[in-house]
């Protein structure tokens, strides 16, 4: 669903290969048990028409897809040996199975990570580069820029996550405050989504209700929901309410 949600935003032409199936069946097709099947058939379709040229699929974390795994698979494997436009990248922990069925791929390249070490922190370091320089309050202050630069290297410990959350914890603190901030920021993922999970928290009443309408809005988003009169009017209420849920 989410490939073929983020292919139809860069080619809306290919819509087309939804609708019909929409004209026919209407959006249970999409919500029932077969729903796998009607949108792998579709996204196939999409995927084999020249407009989709060029195009690289990406799967992050095969190893912790919970349902359907052998399904995605397979599907992968037979629409990459049937359309050469489309490209695919895809990461995963070392799990035989996932290795077995991708064996099947007519063309693949395997890359180990930890056997590429030196190559994962040079991307890190250029992406670090990248979110430090378009740091507003940073802009015309190179001494600060090498100093956040050089902690956030330090602490980054392979993690690209970890370097985007922080980024955009620094993004709206005033230069004078940013080195005392990135030091309050924790190593490591989890502490850092324990720290936000203890500012959510913290919301006040007001804030929390833009908070939950937009974690609902994502969901809904997510889940190909429509938005209108289909969409049942929900009443917000504060922290209090949410803690009993």
């Amino acid at each position: 669903r989410g490939l073929t949600y983020l292919l139809l935003l860069q080619q809306p032409s290919l819509i087309s290969y939804i609708q019909e199936r929409y004209d026919h069946a209407g959006r249970r097709v999409f919500e029932d048990t077969n729903a796998f099947y009607t949108l792998s058939q579709a996204l196939a379709s999409m995927l084999r028409d020249h407009r989709a040229e060029g195009c690289c699929m990406g799967n992050d974390a095969l190893d912790e897809c919970e349902t359907g795994l052998p399904q995605l698979l397979d599907f992968i494997v037979k629409v990459e040996s049937t359309s050469a436009r489309v490209k695919w990248i895809m990461s995963s922990r070392n799990r035989h199975e996932i290795e077995q069925r991708l064996y099947l791929a007519a063309s693949k390249r395997r890359l180990s990570l930890e056997l590429n070490a030196h190559h994962v922190r040079q991307a890190i370091n250029t992406y670090i580069d990248h979110k430090v320089a378009n740091l507003i309050s940073l802009k015309d202050k190179k001494p600060l820029q090498d100093q956040v630069r050089d902690e956030m290297r330090n602490r980054a410990d392979g993690t690209f996550l970890w370097v985007a959350l922080v980024a955009q914890e620094l993004q709206n603190i005033r230069s004078w405050d940013v080195s005392r901030v990135l030091k309050q920021m924790p190593a490591g993922l989890v502490p850092i989504y324990e720290r936000m999970m203890l500012h959510i928290q913290q919301l006040q009443p007001e804030d929390s209700d833009v908070f939950f309408k937009e974690v609902f809005q994502g969901r809904w988003e997510a889940e190909g929901s429509e938005s209108g009169p289909h969409v049942p009017r929900i009443v917000w209420g504060g922290v209090a309410e949410w803690n009993k849920v």
